[in-house]
């Protein structure tokens, strides 16, 4: 999926002198050009978000350093930003309601945890941490406790819950038999505690200027972009019950958080 992401995201640094003549030589090309240029933005945002660097998906150790923090709250409000415009613009063509609000609701949970952190005065931040590992770690079970046979009917997932609970139950009492997931224990890997290299301080981190600093990006983006009217980034005029929850005015999504009315 990184891989995906990445790809896309070129279009947002290829110069529109750089593509191919044919393509070039038609001008309503031109505007294809541009909405890459933006898509491209937006993939870079959340290619950066998941592998917290800007290299490559697969380098150990990238050329580009592992973003600290701030920046990598920078890049999330910079994300939401531009989803938010684009959503309000293209509605769900755009993007699926839910994946647009989950997107949003990962991008808040980061910023609120570093308040909480910093709140409770706890010192270090590992974004990648702040996920359902255990869920994950639950369904990893679920998928591989009968040999190559990773899926199953509900009926299927009924019987191998009996079983997981049964399997968590062991290691509740044996919890030195219940080893640590290769992303936290293996230093080859670029997202462990032991092997990150950017700041992880909640103590340098503000979380305003963050959120603002991404809203200039991400307004950078839009207006270089020409596809939207001035109006459509206004966002100081957007309306009192807009927000980036509520995009056209009512909730999305099926953790919606107050009682609009989902679509």
């Amino acid at each position: 999926m990184v891989l995906g992401l990445q790809a896309v995201a070129r279009f947002s640094r290829i110069p529109w002198n750089l593509y191919k003549e044919v393509f070039r030589n038609d001008a309503s090309n031109f505007e294809i050009f541009r909405e890459l240029r933006l898509l491209g933005h937006i993939f870079h945002c959340m290619a950066v978000l998941i592998i917290g660097h800007e290299g490559a998906y697969k380098d150990n150790d990238p050329k580009e350093p592992h973003l600290s923090l701030s920046e990598l709250l920078t890049f999330a409000s910079m994300l939401s930003h531009l989803l938010f415009v684009c959503h309000r613009r293209r509605r769900t063509n755009f993007l699926p309601n839910q994946n647009y609000r989950n997107w949003q609701d990962q991008i808040k949970s980061m910023f609120v945890s570093v308040t909480m952190h910093k709140h409770h005065g706890v010192i270090n931040y590992h974004w990648f941490l702040d996920s359902s590992k255990r869920l994950e770690q639950y369904f990893g079970i679920l998928r591989s406790m009968r040999g190559g046979d990773l899926n199953f009917n509900v009926q299927g997932l009924k019987e191998r819950m009996i079983d997981a609970t049964g399997i968590a139950r062991v290691y509740a009492s044996h919890p030195e038999w219940d080893t640590l997931s290769r992303k936290l224990h293996s230093s080859h890997d670029r997202k462990n505690v032991r092997s990150w290299r950017g700041c992880t301080d909640t103590r340098n981190v503000n979380e305003a200027k963050c959120w603002m600093d991404g809203r200039s990006k991400a307004l950078q983006a839009l207006r270089a972009s020409q596809v939207f009217l001035p109006q459509e980034l206004d966002l100081d005029n957007m309306g009192e019950r807009i927000d980036m929850m509520r995009p056209l005015g009512v909730t999305i999504g099926v953790q919606a958080g107050d009682d609009d009315q989902e679509l």
